[in-house]
């Protein structure tokens, strides 16, 4: 007994030891109401069956206790600090053992609210990427704030030396050839255009089409990655390489250099005047004849140019004009002005008002003659549409009195066969009655022969004549009970209007 109690007080002497060292509860932890059945020390039934291949003994890698420890371990770890979120790959890097059966086993217990259940949302992860940004239009431009700090002083040197070594900036701007094939037509006149002093006048750049040879200064396709031009005709023929499309093309339009604020001088003025009077409305003509400026600017410049009054005032003298302010200054001359020249004009326009009103008269009494002519006809097919339609109506109505009259001759017949058939039915009756009364004498027997022969019989019927007369082939078998009155009609014939039909 005594090594017995040794070992108890032993064993609890290392459990206290070792609560020295456990760590400390820091936070409250809360489980769901849901997930009461948990308890550390067990598994549940629940758990063996949401994870069964810890508990089917086919690989001695997943057993009960390994998934013990793996609950276990996941718990312990997120109870010291519950307001973080428990991830997969913090739980993996305290555990050893398949990948796959850690994260069922971590989904399993964020499931049931072991883990993960009272964190704070921010530190949730989302499963969120940035958003799609494929559509978004990229320009070769920096922003403004980029631009770097250039001081006064410092841009005036820059100026200076730019000025005093004009050659040498030529000879470096040379850009460096890079294709496979020389392109003939890409030449050094091409690539200093700006720079030469018979274009610069102009203040225009040429281009020529790499494909054609042809001048695109007006409208080209430039190529972003070649840096090539071709014209509108040859990229509307898709005569480019086969490795471009034509989105890889930009329309590109003749562009100026921007000199508007130079001031016209005098020269330009005339050479534009005298342009305008040799080309009239030919302004490229007219801007290659002024030499130093564009077609735009000389648009402009003419539509800013003064009127020719102020020039024309100083030739005029008042001597010239003194003498028609005087006449017109005279109530009566003015009248008698006005007068005579609305005379003049009633004159010289009266036989041409005479020709046109009597053209117009005859175009009038023309068209008036016409639309009669056609109203007539209008009336007169009118009119005859009007007849077709009354007489096909009228044929309808004989049809239908026709139709009529036959219905009523087949209810009247359907009445007389009616009658018919009820004497007959009455005398075959009385016959085998009376047949039955006498018995199996020759008497009753001639009796029952003539009903088998009058109910074969059909029932005479005449439509035309009285009901009285119908019987049957000799006519004198119908008892006095059943015959009928001779002035008697049915109601079908007699009140047609009362008359309906019994439903069968």
């Amino acid at each position: 007994m005594s090594t017995q109690a040794e070992q108890e007080s032993k064993i609890n002497s290392m459990n206290d030891e070792a609560r020295a060292f456990v760590a400390k509860q820091a936070k409250p932890v809360v489980l769901p109401s849901f997930s009461r059945w948990f308890d550390m020390n067990e598994i549940h039934e629940i758990e063996k069956r949401s994870l069964p291949e810890f508990f089917n003994n086919e690989s001695r890698f997943k057993t009960p206790k390994v998934y013990k420890e793996y609950r276990d371990f996941m718990i312990h770890t997120y109870r010291l600090n519950p307001m973080e979120y428990l991830t997969v790959t913090g739980a993996r890097r305290g555990l050893a053992g398949d990948v796959a059966s850690i994260i069922r086993v971590h989904g399993f217990l964020c499931k049931w609210g072991l883990i993960n259940y009272q964190i704070d949302p921010k530190t949730k992860p989302v499963v969120l990427g940035p958003q799609f940004t494929g559509h978004f239009q990229i320009t070769l431009d920096k922003p403004t704030g980029l631009e770097t700090y250039i001081p006064v002083k410092e841009e005036q040197e820059q100026k200076e030396e730019a000025s005093e070594t004009p050659q040498i900036s030529t000879n470096s701007g040379f850009p460096l050839n890079l294709e496979i094939r020389k392109n003939v037509y890409d030449t050094a006149q091409d690539a200093f255009s700006l720079r030469s002093d018979e274009l610069s006048k102009n203040a225009v750049k040429q281009f020529y089409c790499s494909v054609t040879g042809n001048e695109i200064t007006e409208s080209r396709y430039h190529n972003l990655k070649t840096k090539q031009n071709i014209s509108e005709q040859a990229f509307k023929d898709g005569q480019f390489p086969a490795a471009f499309k034509s989105s890889d093309y930009v329309k590109l339009e003749k562009t100026y250099n921007q000199s508007d604020a130079r001031p016209w001088t005098d020269q330009e003025t005339l050479l534009l005047l005298e342009a305008i009077e040799m080309y009239h409305e030919d302004w490229t003509s007219i801007s290659g004849h002024v030499g130093s400026r564009s077609k735009e600017q000389c648009i402009a410049r003419f539509i800013q140019l003064p009127i020719e009054d102020k020039y024309l005032e100083k030739q005029l003298s008042k001597a010239t004009y003194q003498e028609f302010l005087k006449q017109s200054s005279k109530p009566k001359g003015v009248v008698d002005t006005i007068n005579n020249s609305i005379k003049q004009l009633l004159e010289s326009n009266g036989e041409s008002l005479q020709k046109v009103a009597d053209s117009s008269t005859e175009k009038l009494q023309r068209e008036t003659a016409v639309q009669d002519n056609l109203i007539s006809q209008i009336l007169a097919l009118s009119l005859k549409q009007f007849e077709t339609k009354f007489d096909k109506l009228q044929e309808l109505d004989k049809q239908l009195q026709a139709e009529k009259q036959q219905l009523a001759l087949e209810k009247h017949n359907l009445v007389v066969d009616r009658l018919a058939l009820r004497k007959q039915t009455i005398s075959v009756r009385q016959k085998l009655l009376k047949a039955s009364e006498l018995g199996a004498t020759d008497e009753g027997l001639m009796l029952c022969e003539e009903a088998m022969l009058e109910a074969t019989r059909a029932p005479r019927v005449v439509s035309t004549k009285k009901t009285s007369e119908l019987g049957t082939v000799n006519g004198e078998n119908i008892p006095d009970k059943v015959k009928l009155n001779e002035t008697f009609e049915p109601i079908s014939v007699k009140e047609p209007q009362l008359y309906s039909m019994w439903a069968q």
